[in-house]
Order: C-alpha cells, then sequence, then structure tokens
C-alpha cells in the first residue's frame, strides 16, 4: 500500500477537514495494521503534490481534506460550465463492485436467435447497419449484486435488451421486462 493509498484511506475515515497531525496519525495506524514499517512519511509533500486529490482547506491552518467533496470555487475558471460546476475534473473514487463474467454474456449473445430487445423488439442493426450489428445488451435478471459469487453461471437469467429499455429497467427499481413492456403498452 502506498502512502498516496494510506492518505486517501486516512482522509476517508476522519471527519472532513483534518487536521495534518491527526492524518499522521491515522497513517501511521494503516501502516502497522498493513505491516509497513516506516520512521517518516512524507505526508505534507504528498498531500501538496496531488491537489486534484487533496485540498488545503485553509493554507496555513494544516487542515486538509479530500477534494471531492469540497465546495466549488468562487471564480469562473478551470472548466466551470455556465451551471457553476466542474466537467473533467480527477477524482479518485473507490467502491467494490460485483464482478460480471464476460464468457456468460459471449455465451448468451451466441445463442440468440436474433438481437432485437425482447422487451421493444428495436434492433440496433436495422437502425444503425454494419456498425449496430451483433450488438445488444445483456441484462442480468437477477441482479449481479444480490449474487455471492457461488453460483454457476445460468444462460437463462439473461434478457437482451437495447439500452434504453435495459436503462429504464434499471431506472424503475428493477422491474421485470413484462413490467416494463406492460409500461409501454406493447
Amino acid at each position: 500500500m502506498t502512502l498516496f493509498e494510506m492518505l486517501v484511506e486516512a482522509l476517508s475515515q476522519l471527519p472532513q477537514p483534518a487536521h495534518i497531525d491527526a492524518i499522521k496519525e491515522r497513517v501511521k495506524e494503516i501502516a502497522a495494521a498493513q505491516g509497513i514499517e516506516r520512521k517518516t512519511f512524507s505526508v505534507r509533500t504528498v498531500l501538496s503534490q496531488n491537489k486534484d486529490v487533496f485540498k488545503n482547506v485553509n493554507p496555513g491552518s494544516g487542515m486538509w481534506a479530500l477534494a471531492a467533496g469540497g465546495p466549488l470555487p468562487d471564480v469562473w475558471d478551470e472548466g466551470l460550465n455556465d451551471l457553476g460546476e466542474p466537467e473533467g475534473k480527477r477524482v479518485l473514487v473507490a467502491h467494490l463492485r460485483a464482478e460480471r463474467s464476460r464468457k456468460l454474456v459471449a455465451a448468451f449473445k451466441a445463442r440468440l436467435p436474433n438481437f432485437k430487445c425482447t422487451a421493444c423488439s428495436f434492433d440496433f442493426e436495422v437502425r444503425y447497419g454494419e456498425l449496430g450489428a451483433g450488438f445488444i445488451e445483456a441484462h442480468h435478471i437477477e441482479p449481479v449484486s444480490k449474487l455471492k459469487g457461488d453460483k454457476a453461471p445460468d444462460l437463462n437469467q439473461l434478457a437482451a435488451l437495447c439500452s434504453n429499455c435495459h436503462r429504464m429497467i434499471h431506472k424503475a427499481g428493477l422491474i421485470s421486462v413484462e413490467e416494463l413492456k406492460r409500461r409501454m403498452q406493447l
């Protein structure tokens, strides 16, 4: 684990903004838990050199925070759009994600008789020509997030959907394909 990663973890665990002394103490605890033995950590240097991730809340105060959670600048610059929100800002995000099997999806698509959406019958090849040939999304009927990684893949737990129908199923709280068809009155 690098010092940068330990700083991100420390600031994620501490109330923000946090004083540099509290950050250093938390980094030492994280390092000890990881079995990392170092007498010195150049915490201030790493914080200062990564301003896209860490923010010096009040220069001179020793207070730091993760940049993603901070207030927006008051000036019109740095790529702000007319809504006053940053575009293209780099933000470090750490999360756990349920893995999807590419082999399962490939096997599912290989057995399809056509690439029409099972909800609305949209066919990407008809609409986009060669660019859309063989394109369709595989929707997991049982959400991958609910799986614990101990079940054998099941091709019958997938449905072929166009991008719009797939998005609407998720937007509506993971309704069934049949319920989506009913709502579209198809």
